[in-house]
């Protein structure tokens, strides 16, 4: 593995936790866009939060649940 794909390998877990976070902030503020796009680079939607809500749970829209479906 090269030194630059192994520092991308090391920082997944941080880009994940990063993305999640950004996924339920999204999410709580019916930002329809921005899910789509996090989404689409590759966030959790199963993972749960602090709060113990999956990302449909936490959201209020629902054109956002009909995404997360």
């Amino acid at each position: 593995m090269t030194p630059a794909a192994q520092t991308v390998y090391e920082r997944r877990p941080i880009i994940q936790s990063l993305s999640h976070k950004e996924l339920m902030w999204a999410l709580k503020n019916g930002d329809l866009d921005e899910v789509k796009a996090l989404l689409v680079k590759g966030a959790v939607k199963e993972r749960k939060g602090p709060d113990g809500l999956s990302a449909f749970e936490a959201a209020e829209s629902e054109a956002i649940k009909d995404l997360l479906k």
